[in-house]
């Protein structure tokens, strides 16, 4: 019987850091961060402590802070690189200190429901982009989720509060975001069955095809697949990622 409490090592399985580390990563650094860092893939390979590294406090360099990235030699910093030569999509799943739409961190963390980091009012986003895209050199900071100035905008979604009432009732997971290529993928199967295999009633590892998604939105590029998910009474969202063909297969973390 599969172990479900196991953490692998390897990194296209390693669960997103705490919701705990989360808010440390964002509020430690010097005048704070903007920006909470739930979650971040690079290339089939969970990032998210990289990506936390990289924040910026707020006034630095006179701006307001948040994530600089460049697009044309983010393999160099995330090194070493998980697909030589080929096109790799980063995602990052984040939240904003002090927007409009958002409550404090401190908030957060009284929140009672065990589900927090799905359930509270702050909005989550959604980065997606790839070598190659335009901008290639821009900064993710508060403006840019709220839609604000930057033609960066455009690679940032909101997302909708998982749902965590299903039509029988209560469901024991919920589907953050789902990603595959530079495409975010809504189609209710698909979503479906994903919260099927992290719940256990499907068995069996999912093969993450152009079939399984329904469609090929990047045709004649090899393909990295993101899933963020949060799982009740545990306080953070998860990630699983990898690529085009290969499996989704357990062991993964119901836990933490």
């Amino acid at each position: 019987m599969t172990n479900l409490n196991y953490t692998p090592p390897d990194p296209h399985l390693d669960p997103a850091p705490s919701y705990a580390e989360s808010l440390l990563a964002a509020t430690t650094t010097a005048g704070g961060s903007p920006l909470q860092i739930l979650g971040a893939s690079w290339g089939g390979i969970n990032v998210t402590a990289d990506i936390q590294s990289m924040l910026l406090p707020s006034g630095s360099g006179g701006g307001g802070g948040g994530l600089p990235l460049d697009m044309r030699t983010l393999w160099t910093v995330l090194a070493p690189d998980p697909a030589p030569r080929t096109i790799k999509t980063l995602t990052v799943l984040y939240r904003v200190r002090g927007g409009g739409d958002s409550v404090p961190y401190d908030d957060d963390k009284r929140n009672t429901n065990a589900t927090d980091a799905a359930t509270t009012t702050t909005t989550m986003h959604l980065l997606t982009v790839s070598e190659g895209d335009h901008p290639a050199q821009f900064t993710l900071d508060h403006h840019t989720a709220q839609g604000g100035p930057g033609p960066s905008r455009r690679l940032v979604t909101q997302l909708r509060q998982p749902a965590w009432q299903g039509e029988d009732g209560p469901v024991a997971v919920a589907i953050v975001a789902v990603v595959y290529g530079r495409a975010r993928i809504e189609t209710a199967a698909v979503v479906a069955e994903l919260a099927d295999f992290f719940t256990g009633r499907r068995r069996g590892p999912i093969r993450m095809t152009n079939a399984f998604f329904r469609g090929d939105p990047w045709p004649y590029h090899r393909k990295s697949w993101s899933v963020y998910f949060c799982v009740a009474g545990s306080a953070r969202v998860q990630l699983v990622t990898g690529w085009e063909d290969g499996a989704l297969e357990e062991p993964w973390s119901r836990y933490g």
